[in-house]
């Protein structure tokens, strides 16, 4: 574009987040990014730290219930493997949306059906999503920031984000299995609905997602 012969910079285009809300990029991306590890947190510690108890108040003996989840959880390892070779081919955004939803469905499975074998063959899956989701929504959430707002902007998503994991015992402790493992995998679906407001990443530069 020129103005009376002189060329003039083109105009930076805005993330997708700014564009649709009309806020600052930043500011969104707090907001998005906040309720997203919040949301995600409260059954992430819930599986990891509350799923014992929660099968032992379902009548499980907790020396198998461990035995359980120990085997479950063995699925870490395998997805951390499948994080490293897929998170850099894969549009981060669709690849944790899926692997969000792939949590929930397999929290679900759990509660509904509350047998041996669904909790370590479905617990697996469920772990193995961890080991995917960990590493890319922490990779994904910095690319939504930019250079200078990224330390501040990770320390507050993340940081608040893990009051999730804080409220998480007053919200599952108590129910039955089914409802423990039903809201466990609510929360999943809610942190994969909240990523779709935000913008692609795969193949643009840092300065196009985060609007700065």
């Amino acid at each position: 574009m020129t103005a009376r012969g002189i060329a003039l910079p083109p105009v930076p285009e805005q993330s997708s987040m700014a564009a649709v809300t009309g806020r600052s990029a930043p500011a969104i991306a707090i907001a998005v990014f906040t309720v997203a590890w919040f949301a995600y947190y409260i059954g992430n510690f819930g599986w990891l730290t509350l799923a014992p108890t929660i099968l032992t108040e379902s009548g499980f003996a907790a020396a198998t219930s461990l035995g359980f989840l120990t085997i479950a959880n063995a699925g870490l390892v395998v997805g951390a493997g499948i994080s490293y070779f897929v998170s850099d081919r894969l549009e981060r955004k669709w690849l944790l949306i899926g692997t969000l939803v792939v949590w929930g469905v397999a929290l679900f499975g759990i509660g509904i059906l509350g047998s041996a074998a669904a909790i370590t063959v479905l617990g697996f899956v469920a772990a193995l999503t961890i080991g995917v989701v960990i590493p890319v929504f922490y990779a994904f959430t910095a690319e939504h920031f930019s250079s200078k707002d990224r330390p501040w902007g990770m320390a507050w998503t993340d940081g608040i984000g893990h009051l999730g994991g804080a409220v998480a015992p007053y919200i599952l402790i108590g129910p039955t299995l089914a409802a423990a493992f039903g809201i466990m995998g609510v929360t999943g679906f809610i942190a994969a609905f909240i990523v779709l407001f935000t913008s692609r990443t795969k193949g643009r530069s840092l300065e196009e997602i985060s609007g700065g």
